[in-house]
């Protein structure tokens, strides 16, 4: 049974003649002649009564056109709703990210995403680097946000990846704390040297800017930094870090209550990209996609990663 005879069943039996509902139609008359008689032999069964100039409904005919306009609405309902996931309007967008990009460049982005589809659902999961990394390698995130290794090379070996956020990591501490004024000896700033017999709130060792604030103090003779607390995250301490008078080593966007320790050869550039397997992005990550791309920095300064072009038309 033909959709498009379908169609034309419903127009015949929706109007007075063949020839209102081949002009509704924009077919001849001959035309939906055929389809009708076409649906009668597939039924073995008349569609209709033909009373002189006119025609009536059989009972079979009944019964048809009423499963013909079901299956229209279905159909134009399947149409709408597929149509959206196409285009990137539906559908749910498997996103990971880490506190810092949460904070700071989720809020913009994921309301445009909202403005521009309304009906698309986030399922957000929130870790560092490394679980974001195994959350989209496993095909559970579409597209994931995650913190560059300092001195990483250019190209990631293994998934794409585009700058779509920088900041600058610095040593921190509350407002109080001896080392947030000047030196002791008088000097403008503390020195590293300084940091050395402070106790720290970090992150894990495997965490790379833990690995490379290490290496750093290692690299000038100096003992790593003990931390006294390790935390999944830093984002939700910095009140801890400054009612402890501790030490931590933390976005400077995100130092909330905290200050920044003006040591020079403790910043280091964190820059942070959106990172996706090589294939194909279902319809509505490549939306968002696109949007994270409106939003990315200019390029950084030695930075070559490339730059990839996200789209919602197909490939081809």
């Amino acid at each position: 049974m033909d959709l498009r005879d379908l169609a034309y069943f419903e127009a015949v039996a929706q109007c007075a003649s063949y020839e209102e509902a081949a002009e509704r139609v924009g077919r001849t008359k001959p035309a939906l002649t055929k389809a009708v008689r076409r649906l009668e032999d597939s039924l073995g069964a008349r569609l209709f009564h033909r009373e002189g100039r006119g025609k009536r409904l059989t009972e079979v005919g009944e019964a048809l056109l009423e499963r013909a306009r079901r299956l229209r609405r279905d159909t134009e309902a399947a149409e709408r709703d597929v149509g959206a996931l196409a285009r990137g309007e539906a559908g749910v967008l498997r996103l990971g990210a880490g506190t810092t990009v949460a904070e700071h460049l989720l809020p913009e982005a994921c309301a445009r995403l909202k403005a521009a589809a309304p009906d698309v659902a986030i399922a957000l999961q929130i870790g560092m680097s490394d679980v974001l990394r195994a959350l989209l390698r496993a095909g559970e995130c579409d597209l994931v946000i995650a913190p560059l290794s300092p001195g990483a090379p250019s190209e990631d070996p293994e998934f794409n990846a585009h700058v779509v956020f920088v900041d600058e990591m610095v040593v921190a501490a509350g407002p109080d704390h001896r080392l947030a004024g000047p030196a002791p000896d008088g000097r403008a700033s503390p020195q590293l040297a300084d940091l050395s017999a402070e106790e720290w709130v970090l992150p894990s060792r495997s965490v790379a800017t833990r690995a490379w604030l290490d290496d750093l103090f290692a690299s000038h003779g100096l003992p790593v930094p003990r931390a006294k607390v390790e935390a999944s995250s830093l984002a939700p301490l910095p009140a801890l870090v400054a009612d402890t008078g501790l030490l931590t080593f933390v976005g400077r966007d995100s130092l909330g209550p905290l200050v920044a320790l003006d040591v020079a050869e403790a910043r280091l550039v964190r820059r942070f990209a959106m990172l996706t397997r090589r294939r194909e992005l279902p319809p509505v990550a490549a939306r968002f996609a696109a949007l994270l791309m409106d939003l990315a920095p200019q390029p950084v300064p030695g930075d070559s990663f490339s730059r990839i072009e996200y789209s919602n038309r197909p490939a081809g």
